[in-house]
């Protein structure tokens, strides 16, 4: 499930209900998934679609291959309504997809609000004259109004004259608010009237995201506000770095809301962005020409457009593979000295042929060793980690860069092609060796820490360096130990967590008893 349910699970084995969890979809899951959307869709009246059999059915194979191709559609239409929203737009677009969710919600948006009626040759009404982007600034307040107010519905009354106010804001021209409620209800498949007189958004992906936009982009959220809208966002499965989050803030109790993080990428960059960005990071916070270190624990945050906008940036920690379809916006952010980044195969290499000042790089690349090629000054680096477990040609690192200090490497490799030999400053190795033939080592007197991740078994008798710390794992099978050197000594890393288990488990337990519709503690102070 994307947000906790909005009963607890004893009311609802007290009524007879069975409360489950939602599983993520498999990659077989998302092809059945888009195999049956495509075809209950061709079922239907073929005078009834703006696309002919044949197009269907050319955007149907064009969906799976891009799916099969790129990993972070994979990741996006891992939920039903997702994947459907994928599904929808491969048709709408012919085959143009977002790259993350914040594009894809806006993205399926414009679909509903301008290009549906549009592409179906549905006239607009005459007596209606607002277009896209005023309906979707009424979405946004109504949006936020029931956010901040701890609500998911709201009555016609209160709609209309939230309507009457923003239009009259936005245009001179005489716009009917009951008339525009009515039309958005009935013709853009985002918001609903499910009861006479009861308004609300057809599904809280669209609640949440608008939300989110109006905090963003008009900025007069106030911090109490913009402090539960990032403390739901910390409950997101797939965000769960921002659980930290709620100790650095009040104990908010609403769980209203839950997935809104996405939003802070809203173009301009405001309060809600800058405070997000000062909780989620000890570094720094995104915005501002000054800002010389820059974590996001989700890329979907900032544009690359965005960052180009920071080019004092001396570190940068992006902690998604998948994040950017581009990396050109490294070529602008030529003081950068530490880099943590992720690359597709299409996400080309060119940009790293600014980065002079480098120091340190983590890379998550099947092709790391081509973008290594490309570094201007690699004499100057003291700290690589390759992230890719693909096997790759190591054998010029120890040539190309001399003075490493600390060496991480995930993908299995043979200690002697790396040529240890030529690294004398070298103290920290993480390798997965493919023997445990470790007189390579020998050479490193420097060396003070080897790491042996996800090694099963492991023989230390040919090891002979002294002083050293030897980190395997806690199920390892360890031989030789008692013919270490002298000072030289196993440590075990502590048993591996399932994070994701523990989250589940904290996340039910949290809400076990909550009541439906919590209450927001806020603090007052009195005028005087």
């Amino acid at each position: 499930m994307s947000r906790p349910a909005a009963a607890g699970t004893k009311w609802l084995q007290a009524e007879g209900f069975t409360s489950i969890d939602l599983e993520a979809m498999t990659p077989s899951n998302i092809k059945d998934f888009v195999g049956r959307w495509h075809e209950a869709l061709l079922q239907a009246d073929a005078n009834s679609l703006p696309f002919s059999r044949a197009e269907v059915e050319e955007r149907h194979r064009g969906l799976l291959a891009q799916l099969d191709a790129r990993a972070h559609l994979r990741s996006l239409a891992r939920s039903p309504l997702m994947c459907a929203m994928l599904c929808a737009l491969n048709l709408d677009r012919s085959g143009d997809l977002p790259r993350d969710r914040k594009s894809l919600y806006s993205a399926a948006l414009e679909m509903l609000l301008d290009r549906r009626d549009a592409v179906r040759g549905i006239a607009a009404d005459g007596e209606f004259t607002l277009g896209s982007p005023e309906k979707l600034l009424i979405l946004q307040d109504l949006a936020f109004w029931l956010n901040i107010n701890g609500r998911s519905e709201l009555d016609r009354s209160t709609a209309v004259d939230h309507i009457e106010r923003k239009v009259s804001a936005m245009t001179a021209a005489d716009v009917d608010a009951d008339a525009c409620l009515k039309n958005l209800v009935e013709r853009s498949g985002v918001i609903r009237e499910p009861a006479e007189g009861r308004i609300d958004f057809v599904h809280r992906t669209f609640h949440e995201f608008l939300a989110a936009r109006e905090a963003a982009e008009d900025g007069h959220a106030g911090l109490h506000h913009q402090a539960v809208l990032i403390h739901q966002a910390s409950l997101v499965p797939y965000l769960r770095e921002l659980r930290n989050l709620q100790h650095a803030m009040a104990n908010f109790e609403d769980d209203n809301i839950d997935d809104l993080q996405f939003s802070a990428g809203a173009p301009n960059l405001c309060s809600l962005r800058v405070y997000t960005h000062r909780v989620l990071s000890a570094r720094g916070i995104a915005g501002h020409p000054g800002i010389r270190k820059l974590t996001l624990v989700c890329n979907q945050l900032l544009h690359e457009d965005e960052l180009r906008e920071l080019p004092n940036l001396t570190n940068l920690f992006l902690n998604q593979r998948a994040g950017f379809s581009s990396v050109e916006f490294l070529a602008k952010l030529a003081g950068l000295e530490f880099l943590r980044i992720g690359l597709r195969p299409d996400s080309g290499t060119s940009a790293f042929e600014n980065l002079a000042n480098l120091r340190d790089l983590m890379l998550d690349a099947d092709n790391a060793i081509d973008v290594l090629a490309k570094l201007p000054h690699p004499q100057q680096m003291t700290q690589l980690s390759i992230l890719s477990s693909a096997r790759q040609p190591v054998e010029f690192i120890a040539a190309q860069f001399p003075n490493l200090r600390g060496l991480h490497l995930s993908m299995t490799t043979s200690l002697d092609e790396l040529g240890l030999d030529r690294l004398p400053e070298l103290n920290t190795l993480q390798v997965r060796p493919e023997t445990s033939n470790f007189g390579s080592l020998s050479a490193l007197a420097a060396l003070r820490l080897l790491d042996l991740p996800r090694t099963r078994k492991v023989d230390l008798s040919s090891l002979t360096n002294e002083r050293l710390t030897v980190l395997v794992d806690a199920d390892a099978v360890i031989e030789g130990a008692d013919r270490l050197p002298t000072g030289t000594h196993v440590k075990r890393r502590r048993p591996h967590v399932d994070r994701e288990a523990r989250w589940k488990a904290s996340r039910r337990s949290y809400y076990r008893d909550a009541p439906v519709t919590p209450p927001i503690r806020t603090t007052q102070t009195a005028r005087t």
